[in-house]
């Protein structure tokens, strides 16, 4: 359902908002009754906000299940992380290559049957302008891209500006082998104090500085919300072993609602 929403967001603001919604409304051409419910399609991005919390409750659950029947004291074992790379290259590769090779297909064929929209959009509403602006087909571009660090250390390719979350979910699955061996070691309560903390500073210096560290950083605590409030759901007794369950349940629910 979520990605349903996220499809009709960009759907929505590219042919209907950046198009002529706002001037058909204030004739009345559009009745209010259509136009009003629309503007829930507004909130792509807190959708795609969404997506981080439930991703990373994808990720950790499988282990989440393992630390809840843990006694104390003994010792955690590791997951297999090679096995863990493998599935998520397996899963993200074909369909990421699939859409690269799509994306640059549609804007070809759209480059050669409007060639000024790509070129400047001229004529065009300034809605249209900024979600069709045209990357460079550039080989860095492509290897970026197929890197998952589209919106990042480059551009996305294309007019795939959506891309952008991939990169984001690339550091957030690289980042979670340390994350899952810290909070082991030092206790989840800790840990999820720990990245509070970080994201809190690299929203800050993102705000004065920018940088995408900084900018992944400040994304990160939905991302881990998401995970540990996986350990939550396995049950009462899961939440007296796991502290960190609590506050992600917490962040789970703030940030899933908006």
């Amino acid at each position: 359902m979520a990605a349903v929403f996220v499809v009709l967001h960009h759907a929505y603001r590219l042919l209907w908002v950046g198009t002529e919604l706002p001037e058909l409304a204030s004739r009345n051409v559009v009745p209010w009754w259509i136009t009003s419910p629309l503007g829930v399609l507004d909130f792509g991005r807190q959708a795609v906000l969404l997506f981080f919390i439930l991703s990373g409750f994808c990720i950790h659950y499988r282990q989440a299940v393992q630390l809840a029947v843990v006694m104390p004291g003994r010792p955690v074992r590791m997951p297999d992380w090679y096995g863990f790379a493998r599935r998520r290259i397996t899963r993200l590769y074909p369909t990421l290559i699939l859409a690269l090779a799509f994306t640059a297909l549609v804007d070809h064929i759209g480059m050669a049957v409007n060639p000024a929209l790509y070129a400047s959009g001229t004529g065009w509403p300034a809605e249209v302008r900024l979600w069709l602006t045209v990357a460079p087909y550039g080989f860095v571009v492509l290897l970026a891209n197929i890197a998952m660090q589209a919106g990042l250390s480059a551009p996305w390719l294309g007019t795939n500006s959506p891309l952008w979350s991939l990169a984001y979910e690339f550091w957030f699955y690289v980042s979670y082998p340390t994350i899952f061996w810290l909070s082991s070691r030092y206790g989840p309560g800790r840990m999820f104090r720990c990245i509070l903390v970080v994201s809190l500073i690299g929203s800050l210096v993102f705000g004065v500085a920018g940088g995408w560290l900084a900018r992944v950083s400040a994304y990160w605590f939905l991302w881990c919300g998401g995970g540990f409030g996986g350990r939550g759901i396995r049950g009462p007794g899961a939440i007296e072993r796991d502290s960190m369950a609590r506050p992600g349940i917490c962040t789970h629910a703030a940030w899933g609602g908006r």
